[in-house]
């Protein structure tokens, strides 16, 4: 959930990886996305890029020749 406050989560949380150390104890990480400017755009090749990636990976490894 982006938090426009803190200019590094202002666009969203990226990544949380919590860790159990022991019966009481955690350890955590996390980072957030940043937006560098209130400009927005369309990314459509982005998406396509990467669908595009993985079907193709998908076929070399269920499709037998």
């Amino acid at each position: 959930m982006a938090n426009k406050n803190i200019k590094e989560f202002n666009a969203g949380m990226h990544q949380l990886d919590l860790q159990r150390l022991d019966a009481n104890h955690y350890y955590y990480v996390y980072d957030g996305n940043r937006l560098n400017s209130d400009s927005k755009s369309l990314n459509l090749w982005g998406p396509l890029k990467w669908n595009y990636l993985d079907l193709k990976n998908w076929m070399l490894l269920n499709i037998k020749y």
